[in-house]
């Protein structure tokens, strides 16, 4: 008679099992520095275009200003050199009509200098405008501030792009995105928290997710039926909110 299959040794599973926690736990952990990596770059990448623009800026005011006191230069040379107008030969009459017999007042003229002077005041004005620094933690808080800056016309232009679009049905989203939610974030509550029970860890995932901008519920929404108009103010509003929970105090 064959003999019978007494099924696998309870210290070779143990050991497999053993071995499958082991290698999940160095995968959370690789994963958890690879995003942190990630992250770290996005913000670095951020900050050196912010950086970059605001060094043209400053280039392009220069260069106007520069331009400005140059120009009245120019102006009060030619006001000094220039010749004077001839007078009216006696016994002639001056050909068109007189300011004084004008039917309206007519404005001093400014002088170039001044003129001049105006603009290079503005110019400095606008230059010592403090200009808003933010900072994003996380790659995901980074996207949505490079989002934010490359799309801040979308409401002025009084369009909407499909991916700003607000949801006007977020319950049909709340399933699927809390399990994905789930799934990414177990893993690090683990490694984080090795002593405590699934329950546990489910109970702490839930709390995080009340409070997620991952969650549906806690994103811009609008009434099914709401208008164009009332869905611009809304993107307006929730890039308002990201842009002042990102500035830097």
């Amino acid at each position: 008679m064959p003999k019978k299959f007494k099924g696998e040794n309870s210290k070779v599973t143990a050991a497999k099992e053993k071995k499958a926690a082991v290698q999940a736990e160095k995968d959370s952990k690789q994963r958890a520095v690879k995003e942190q990596k990630e992250a770290a770059e996005w913000a670095a990448g951020a900050k050196k275009s912010r950086e970059d623009e605001e060094l043209k800026k400053a280039e392009r005011l220069a260069r106007k200003a520069e331009a400005a006191a140059l120009l009245a230069q120019e102006e009060a040379a030619l006001g000094r050199g220039g010749k004077t107008a001839s007078p009216t030969p006696a016994g002639k009459k001056a050909k068109g009509v007189g300011v004084s017999e004008l039917p309206f007042a007519v404005p001093a003229p400014r002088s170039a200098a001044k003129k001049a002077a105006e603009k290079t005041a503005a110019t400095e004005t606008f230059a010592a405008e403090p200009v808003p620094e933010y900072s994003a933690s996380g790659i995901d808080a980074a996207l949505e501030l490079l989002d934010i800056a490359t799309t801040a016309d979308a409401v002025q232009t009084k369009t909407v792009r499909k991916e700003d679009a607000i949801d006007r049905h977020p319950e049909r989203r709340a399933k699927a995105a809390w399990l994905a939610y789930k799934e990414r974030e177990t893993p690090k509550i683990k490694a984080e928290n090795p002593g405590l029970r699934l329950s546990q860890i489910e109970q702490m995932l839930w709390k995080q997710w009340q409070k997620s901008p991952e969650n549906p519920f806690n994103q811009a929404t609008v009434a099914y039926n709401a208008t164009a108009e009332d869905e611009r103010q809304a993107i307006s509003e929730r890039k308002e909110a990201a842009l002042e929970r990102m500035r830097t105090k």
